[in-house]
């Protein structure tokens, strides 16, 4: 990983920088002052935080560093003007952080993208931004972070959420900004009871996922597999799960919300549910069914499951692929919760992290259905890492 005082200087973080000025926590036009932030801008709050991680912490751990200097530059992209409420907001930045953080050094080449142990240490770090506002996750996963989390990342999360704490200056009927008790129960474990050796996170590629999900299949106890894609549109989804049928062992179902929409809008418009896949609809088409669907009230989330569960009762081997975006803990709970006798599946998430938002941008103009770019950039910085209180194995490509 680069030198985090190198990277400050260099000439394509400096507009990071100047957005993290511009963006105040307070807002003049409504006389919003945000008593957590007395500090101002979102840079002040920054350099706040590197203080304290250096001079009271004295830490040296450049990772540290890092993560202080990411942990709220999603607040750039995300802030907004409540004006009923008169004030700012800053919904979910801790995801847009994260997903900028991975982005960044995706883009700039800092880790060399073919080595597993960079894509290794990215993807903990990109965890660690994310979790860095840790009172805002379910209460599973802040139950949970030694599922996660090695022992020493869980050390660092800790830290940076006692440096983003105490990097600030508070209203003085505010006694602290901290999140120290939310750590408090895991003071009882020892190192030994964390997932140092990540034996459930498995890192892939798109050329040998397929092979290495087959592996785990076949080593498995289980013999009912659901797999969630997580990935904005244009990653690469469809192409995994149709990889995955060709040489799969098993039965292999694939259903997703988009691929019901159009099954519905064929059938009602030409009597056919198959004439279009997301193969051959053409984006008008594919809008017309998004319409359709939106207009008519129809729940295809109640379809989708059961599809899904109407599989898993009438098959005793079977893989089920659900592609969707799955972006958000609230998305892949709704799915997995709901699961025909789900203690007897093996839950897998297939993680497609390891792309920038512009090769995805790129990908999207090459595809029969492309989607807007503003949603497609959404999604991708508002995706929420897959937790193993989740997933059973999660494979990260």
């Amino acid at each position: 990983m680069i030198n985090y005082k190198t990277l400050i200087k260099s000439p394509n973080f400096q507009p990071y920088i100047k957005k993290m000025r511009d963006v105040n926590h307070h807002y003049e036009p409504f006389n919003y002052i945000n008593k957590y932030h007395l500090e101002g801008d979102i840079w002040s709050h920054t350099m706040m935080v590197l203080d304290y991680v250096q001079n009271s912490l004295k830490s040296e751990d450049n990772d540290l560093y890092l993560v202080s200097l990411f942990h709220d530059i999603g607040k750039t992209y995300n802030y907004q003007i409540d004006k009923k409420k008169r004030k700012i907001q800053f919904i979910n930045h801790w995801f847009y952080s994260g997903n900028i953080f991975r982005d960044y050094f995706l883009s700039h080449n800092f880790i060399d993208r073919k080595n597993k142990e960079d894509i290794r240490n990215l993807f903990d770090l990109y965890r660690i931004v994310q979790l860095h506002q840790i009172n805002q996750f379910p209460q599973e996963i802040k139950d949970n972070l030694h599922k996660d989390l090695s022992y020493k990342n869980f050390l660092l999360l800790k830290d940076l959420c006692s440096a983003d704490g105490k990097g600030r200056i508070l209203d003085e009927d505010i006694k602290e900004a901290g999140y120290d008790k939310y750590f408090e129960k895991y003071k009882t474990l020892s190192e030994n009871d964390f997932n140092n050796h990540y034996q459930h996170i498995h890192f892939s590629d798109p050329e040998t996922v397929t092979t290495d999900l087959k592996e785990l299949m076949n080593s498995s106890n289980h013999k009912k597999f659901v797999i969630l894609l997580v990935a904005p549109p244009a990653s690469g989804k469809s192409t995994i799960a149709r990889k995955l049928s060709e040489n799969s062992e098993f039965e292999v179902f694939t259903t997703g919300y988009d691929q019901i929409r159009l099954q519905l809008f064929c059938e009602k418009e030409y009597n056919d549910k198959t004439r279009y896949s997301m193969d051959t609809a053409t984006s008008e088409i594919y809008q017309k069914a998004y319409d359709y669907v939106n207009k008519n009230g129809i729940d295809i989330h109640s379809i989708l499951m059961e599809k899904i569960n109407n599989q898993l009762k009438n098959n005793d081997k079977i893989v089920i692929v659900v592609d969707n975006t799955n972006a958000s803990f609230k998305s892949r709970r709704k799915i997995i919760h709901s699961l025909f006798k789900k203690e007897e599946i093996h839950k897998v998430g297939i993680f497609i992290f390891n792309l920038t938002l512009e090769e995805i941008f790129q990908r999207n103009e090459k595809r029969n259905i492309q989607i807007k770019k503003s949603a497609v950039e959404h999604i991708y910085k508002t995706t929420a890492f897959p937790s193993l209180t989740e997933f059973d194995d999660i494979f990260v490509i």
